[in-house]
């Protein structure tokens, strides 16, 4: 394609989405996982990538496909919700399309991030890795070809890819807000295989931190531009080699979605406004780093689990001593119209509770698939994200008898059942992602909760096992289902938490 081509397609792009949405001074790329950030727009508005003229649509996992504008303290902010991959097919013009629409919308500062695999071995799951430099193991360059002199020169220097600037800004952001930040090298292979194991020897000899399947391109286009650049890599899985397990591209997405809050806090630099303490409407005590149990009937310190010492002490939980009535009597007596409400077991974001419908408005609409019973097809369901283990009603088909969901298969898209309600009780799950409060040196025993209950806390042995756990009961417990928090108590003090995974 012509370089006049190339440059008539941009400007259609730029002109539709100008048009539709809106300029912007800041751009940011949301990787894997991480698409849920539109949400701190304000007076936001979206295109979706299949109505702009000539652009690419997102085919990875994880990405929505749509441009957002709206403002971000006070500024104009243009986010890609999900983004191009060269394994995806697509030319490297293509990839990096947006970066070049977004200089004609008059972008001068973008934030790119993605998720990547962990190669220095003093990273973990979930930590957040600033981009300080980049390796290109692809073997291609965006910029080969014709220059496109309309955006800048022939040979862009890509000594600091990575503003330093912004990276200092960065670095007082994460300090301000309690978050570990670390920094590396980024380096970036074609995918879309994970790489092997002789592979991330190669990057880890080569001074590389963390690898991936994108951010380079649109990198370079950006430099290219004119665009400074500030990059943060979610470290959603240890790359192959570091730990003895598969890796897989669900692990990536989940990993991403549970770090998204910190996230989140980073880029908006919510310090900023000189605020020492953050308060909580949690029913629980925070003390010294440490977290208790709140009110028998209220409790709600399990919520707690994936915050560190440091976040804890910015924490200030005024309805620690209260129970419920005499929080609803102090509304009363302060005229609030809350005071009478009923009491909601919802996500607080989700306010009508349909959990399903607010993950299909992100974009992410798993199809229908089989009912399984006894080894047998039995039916259609609607999409995996409608039903949990141990649901036993609300399945749209009839079967005849009382059946309970036993197990739900991503892999497969099935979801289980069973007419047997013991199905859905366990002796043992793995926790993944724990995040301790108080480490402990070994094998512990300890009150372990999987749901909110005013039920004492079973007793159960855990058994800490690389960033995870495996828990063990005396007794079955019902329904430890995946995606659940998992935390950990001795006495009123939270110990930690995690994730259940299968």
């Amino acid at each position: 394609m012509m370089n006049s081509e190339l440059m008539q397609r941009f400007q259609q792009a730029a002109e539709t989405i100008r048009s539709r949405v809106g300029e912007a001074e800041i751009g940011v790329i949301l990787g894997s996982g991480l698409g849920d950030y539109v949400d701190a727009l304000q007076d936001a508005k979206y295109i979706d990538y299949k109505d702009i003229p000539g652009f690419p649509v997102s085919t990875a996992p994880g990405h929505a496909g749509r441009w957002w504008t709206g403002t971000l303290h006070g500024q104009r902010v243009c986010m890609m919700q999900g983004r191009f991959h060269y394994y995806e097919g697509y030319d490297l013009q293509d990839v990096t399309m947006p970066v070049r629409v977004m200089a004609l919308l008059g972008v001068k500062t973008l934030v790119v991030t993605n998720a990547a695999g962990g190669v220095n071995l003093n990273f973990a799951q979930g930590c957040l890795m600033m981009l300080t430099d980049f390796i290109n193991m692809s073997g291609h360059n965006p910029l080969t070809g014709r220059n496109l002199a309309e955006f800048g020169t022939r040979f862009p220097d890509m000594t600091h890819a990575y503003d330093v600037q912004l990276m200092e800004k960065c670095r007082q952001a994460a300090k301000a807000l309690g978050i570990p930040l670390q920094e590396g090298v980024y380096m970036w292979m074609n995918g879309p295989t994970y790489e092997t194991p002789a592979e991330i020897r190669m990057a880890r000899i080569l001074g590389a931190d963390a690898v991936g399947m994108s951010t380079v391109p649109e990198t370079i286009v950006a430099r290219h531009c004119g665009i400074r650049v500030l990059g943060v890599s979610c470290i959603t899985n240890m790359a192959a080699g570091i730990i003895d397990q598969p890796l897989d591209e669900q692990e990536v997405i989940e990993t991403a979605a549970r770090v998204k809050g910190t996230f989140r806090a980073l880029l908006d630099e919510a310090k900023r406004v000189g605020a020492k303490y953050i308060a909580t409407g949690h029913y629980a005590r925070a003390e010294n780093g440490a977290v208790y149990r709140g009110q028998p009937e209220n409790d709600q310190s399990y919520m707690l689990c994936r915050l560190t010492p440091d976040e804890v002490n910015a924490l200030l939980l005024p309805l620690a001593p209260y129970k419920k009535t005499e929080v609803r009597a102090l509304a009363e007596e302060l005229g609030l119209p809350v005071a009478h409400k009923p009491d909601s077991m919802d996500i607080c974001f989700i306010p009508d509770g349909d959990y399903a419908a607010w993950i299909e408005r992100r974009g992410i609409t798993p199809p229908p698939g089989d009912f399984v019973l006894d080894g047998k097809a039995v039916g259609k369901h609607r999409g995996i994200h409608h039903y949990t283990v141990g649901q036993r009603r609300h399945f749209g088909v009839g079967f005849g008898k009382r059946v309970y969901v036993s197990d739900i298969c991503p892999e497969t898209n099935e979801v289980r059942l069973s007419s047997d309600d013991a199905a859905v009780w366990r002796e043992s799950f793995r926790v993944r992602g724990v995040n301790w409060l108080v480490p402990p040196e070994g094998e512990i025993v300890c009150g372990v909760r999987i749901r909110h209950s005013r039920r004492e806390l079973p007793t159960g042995t855990v058994t800490p096992d690389g960033d995870g756990a495996i828990v063990r009961f005396p007794a079955p417990v019902r329904a430890p289902t995946p995606g659940q928090t998992a935390a950990f108590y001795d006495g009123d003090r939270l110990l930690g938490g995690g994730f259940i995974v299968k």
